[in-house]
């Protein structure tokens, strides 16, 4: 008899810390949930245009010509990317890509930037053009490519948002054309 009363403490001990730590997880998910809910809208009221506000994490050696760019329905807006690259050779691949949100961006030429590191020290620039045809407010977001080898840039990971380009176009459509 003694046993069992001695196995019915040690689990009832055993299922109060259970729960208790089931209670705090799920007490701190739920916290998070609310303060993510709660910024939500304050970040879209400070100048995010309506999109869903993103987690920009810079790297100091990648650099954007411009923040915003304007231009009216089919025409072609451009800016640049520029890396310093800081790697070496043979294993310090770097690649960027690029997408869009909000108004349908078209890319002409390319979205992705893809350096090898050879040789150390250059300076590798790049230009994009991009048009749409729909006018309205979007972002390029430059990103970490997941065809990278991340162990020669420890502390980047694989979609780290290193960029935004916001993006309006006009509703007065171009009459002339860029090549």
């Amino acid at each position: 008899m003694k046993r069992i009363s001695i196995f019915f403490y040690i689990l009832l001990i055993f299922l109060q810390v259970q729960c208790g730590t089931t209670y705090l997880l799920f007490d701190s998910y739920e916290k998070s949930v609310k303060e993510d809910t709660d910024l939500s809208p304050l970040l879209t009221l400070l100048g995010s245009g309506g999109l869903v506000p993103l987690n920009v994490e810079p790297i100091s050696w990648v650099n954007l010509s411009v923040s915003s760019l304007s231009f009216a329905r089919g025409a072609t807006g451009n800016f640049m990317i520029s890396v310093d690259h800081p790697g070496s050779c043979p294993d310090a691949s770097f690649r960027l890509d690029l997408s869009n949100d909000g108004v349908p961006l078209t890319f002409l030429n390319g979205t992705d930037l893809d350096t090898d590191g050879c040789p150390l020290n250059v300076l590798y620039t790049q230009t994009y053009n991009i048009t749409g045809t729909v006018a309205g407010n979007g972002r390029v977001i430059v990103k970490m490519s997941p065809l990278m080898f991340y162990t020669t840039f420890p502390g980047l990971y694989v979609g780290q948002i290193v960029g935004v380009v916001n993006v309006t176009v006009s509703p007065n459509v171009s009459t002339s054309s860029t090549p």
